[in-house]
C-alpha cells in the first residue's frame, strides 16, 4: 500500500520506520512539532497530496484526535501495541 506518512510525535522518523515495518510503501512523509494541532487546512491539503501519489494518509494515534473531527474519517491509523514478553517485568515496574 502506498503512504504518506506525517506525525507531530517527538521521533517521527521511528513511525516513519514502523510503517515501513508495517509492509507500507512510503511515497512521502511529513513531520510537525510534537503535539501539534491539525487545521482543516493542512489535513486537507496532506489528502489533495496524498491523492495526487495514489496513496493513503496515514498518522499515528495520538496525532488522529488532533485532526479536525469532519476529516478523520479519510485519515488511517497505525495502531501500535505493547506486548510483555516477560511478566516480571511489568510487575517491577507496578508498585
Amino acid at each position: 500500500v502506498k503512504v504518506l506518512g506525517f506525525a507531530g510525535i517527538g521521533l517521527p522518523q521511528k513511525f516513519f520506520d514502523s510503517l515501513r515495518g508495517a509492509g507500507a510503501e512510503i511515497v512521502g512523509t511529513v513531520s510537525f512539532a510534537d503535539h501539534h494541532r491539525y487545521s482543516a487546512r493542512e489535513i486537507e491539503g496532506l489528502l489533495a497530496r496524498a491523492a495526487g501519489l495514489g496513496a493513503v494518509a496515514v498518522t499515528t494515534a495520538k496525532d488522529f484526535v488532533r485532526i479536525p473531527e469532519p476529516l478523520r474519517d479519510q485519515v488511517r491509523v497505525l495502531r501500535v501495541a505493547l506486548e510483555w514478553e516477560d511478566a516480571a517485568a511489568i510487575e517491577a515496574l507496578l508498585p
